[in-house]
């Protein structure tokens, strides 16, 4: 870091300042990091989960020391283990020191699932009816999500033992 004082040593209200003035937090930020259960009620937890009975505070830290692709971050870490920011913050400056990391990500890929049962010996039938309606069921895709393009269709067997649940995982459903 290239303040004087380790960000370790500083209080509450100069770390939130360090940060404000390295990331740019906004007042209201830095409102919320100063009292985030003010912001965080039930009823806005609801609405983000099922079966919710509370919420649980934990305490949120930052690890210092990243240049991840020649840039600094700051990277926020929610845990109750008091060495685990420590050691990312340290094993960060190590790395900081020959460059930093390096990072990639590949184009986002999400996979959607269409099941059909119950077809027994038509299933050249099923996928004949599948992929003669493909650009159909794409528009439908499609029409269901404003940040998600479905691309491509295929089609796959499950074998007898997983049709009927052999292989399964047997899951608990409340």
């Amino acid at each position: 870091m290239t303040s004087k004082k380790k960000f370790y040593t500083m209080t509450q209200n100069e770390r939130l300042q360090y940060l404000r003035s390295e990331v740019g937090l906004s007042e209201q930020d830095l409102d919320i990091l100063r009292e985030p259960l003010a912001e965080f009620s039930f009823s806005k937890a609801n609405r983000m989960a099922e079966n919710v009975i509370s919420v649980l505070a934990i305490p949120l830290g930052v690890a210092v020391n990243f240049v991840i692709n020649g840039k600094k971050y700051f990277v926020p870490m929610a845990t109750e283990e008091p060495s685990v920011i420590a050691a990312a913050s340290k094993a960060a400056k190590i790395a900081r020191s020959v460059g930093g990391f390096v990072a990639e990500a590949g184009e986002p890929l999400m996979l959607g699932q269409l099941q059909i049962t119950s077809v027994g010996d038509r299933n050249s039938e099923a996928k004949r009816k599948i992929f003669l309606n493909k650009k159909k069921l794409l528009q439908i895709a499609n029409s269901k999500s404003r940040s998600v393009n479905a691309i491509d269709l295929q089609v796959r067997e499950l074998d007898e033992k997983r049709q009927h649940g052999n292989d399964a995982n047997p899951g608990t459903d409340c």
